[in-house]
């Protein structure tokens, strides 16, 4: 078992792996809960692509992550490929991806647990799963959690307006799966309730959300047909405020409102040799979104749109000897603009015991409808949005070795990114009263 109460806290042990600010989810804003892979570090929207049994499960409206939808107990394993050396995955996997997998549904059992800290911290878990018949079994759980949480300012710098940041949630799934050995059907349904103290006495958030995914595969002949859909629907409401100086006042400045959803499917086809493998197919994805804003003391701000993205893909690899050459290719349309083409490379050369490896690729992400449409203010600092953004790229080498002996595993990598049309946060005003940046 690994420390840490969501999958964020647990996956700090995996090398290369930061959250944006360092702040864990039990504290931290949903909107910074980005991931950085390979130094690749996130601006509020994840450079790093996060799977749940094959469906994202990053936010449509933002690329980032709710981690307190995610129960530990339910993943079985966890895949973590650094970088992009692989052509199948798109837009937001130009940092890498992690991919989470949920174990099988027993054939009976049953739990409930509750667990208890300092600052008023306390969970509860529990659930149900059994085997309905020979072919299918099925599971629900439901985790809920409670902490007073932490002073985000310094104890040298608070004034009378800053709380802890609190967090109290309630997240829970619906698992069936159905298999027969030539097919099986995994189906799940989830849903989190979520509310936060953001620091001080106006600023707090809300989050409802749910999605639902289903995933069949069918063996045919020698290949194999994997399809994919999945449907996403949340709404983030967070307060945002003025503070004065010494931190001894603070002024309701907005409340705001971001209804989103996303829609997408995939479809792969994957063939596999002793000494070689082929992987094609196809995705598509639509994302929707708004940020409603009430201003105070008066005044109303909208803005939102869609955003389509679709790609083709394919994947290969084969083996000579002790070498091993793989190569893959996407199309890639992010929405507005000329497709992108995502190409990839390299080689692994080695036997049981050590390995060298060499890969080149090239990546992209698409402005998340946050950064076009949404505008946020942190104390005194306003962001603005910019509609006229168009996607990051990055090109990116590495080269390792692997060497391996019984449970010990040593490995090196070096890597070289280079990033192109970078989207950040510029200051574009300062007064003594209030900064205003703009992505």
């Amino acid at each position: 078992a690994l420390p840490g109460v969501n999958l964020d806290d647990r996956l700090r042990m995996v090398p290369g792996f930061t959250l944006f600010r360092r702040t864990s989810s039990l504290a931290a804003n949903p909107t910074t809960q980005g991931v950085s892979l390979r130094g690749l570090g996130s601006t509020g929207a994840s450079r790093t692509l996060l799977l749940w049994d094959g469906a994202p499960a990053n936010s449509p409206f933002g690329g980032w992550i709710y981690w307190t939808r995610l129960d530990p107990e339910l993943v079985e394993r966890i895949e973590v490929t650094r970088g992009a050396p692989v052509s199948v995955f798109g837009d937001k996997a130009m940092g890498g991806t992690i991919a989470l997998f949920s174990r099988e549904p027993a054939p009976r059992a049953a739990w409930l647990g509750y667990e208890g800290g300092n600052a008023g911290t306390h969970q509860l878990s529990g659930g149900a799963e059994t085997r309905l018949a020979s072919r299918w079994a099925a599971g629900a759980s439901l985790r809920a959690l409670h902490t007073d949480g932490f002073f985000i300012v310094p104890e040298e710098a608070r004034g009378p307006i800053d709380t802890r940041a609190n967090v109290r949630f309630a997240a829970g799934a619906l698992r069936a799966s159905y298999s027969d050995g030539a097919r099986r059907l995994f189906l799940r349904a989830d849903a989190l309730a979520e509310e936060r103290g953001n620091g001080t006495s106006l600023t707090q958030n809300s989050t409802g959300a749910g999605a639902l995914a289903a995933n069949w595969w069918q063996q045919a002949g020698r290949g194999a047909f994997n399809a994919l859909a999945w449907h996403a629907r949340e709404e983030y409401r967070a307060t945002f405020s003025a503070i004065g100086a010494g931190r001894l006042t603070e002024r309701l400045t907005s409340r705001q409102s971001v209804p989103a959803g996303a829609t997408g499917g995939a479809l792969l086809w994957q063939r596999a040799a002793s000494r070689w493998s082929l992987t094609a197919g196809g995705d598509a994805v639509r994302a929707w979104g708004e940020s409603r804003e009430t201003l105070f003391p008066s005044g109303y701000r909208a803005g939102g749109g869609t955003q389509t993205q679709h790609g083709l893909f394919a994947q290969a690899s084969a083996a000579a000897g002790p070498l091993r050459l793989f190569g893959g290719l996407r199309r890639h349309d992010p929405g507005p603009g000329a497709a992108f083409w995502m190409p990839s490379g390299g080689a692994a050369a080695g036997g049981e015991r050590w390995r060298a490896r060499l890969s080149a690729y090239r990546a992209l992400r698409a402005p998340t409808l946050n950064e076009l449409y949404r505008e946020f203010r942190v104390g005194n600092a306003v962001t603005l949005a910019n509609p006229l953004l168009r996607p990051e790229s990055l090109r990116g080498v590495e080269a390792g070795w692997d060497y391996a002996r019984g449970p010990w595993r040593l490995s090196a990598t070096a890597f070289h990114n280079r990033l192109g049309g970078l989207i950040t946060n510029v200051t574009r005003s300062v007064t003594p009263q209030l900064i205003t940046r703009q992505r």
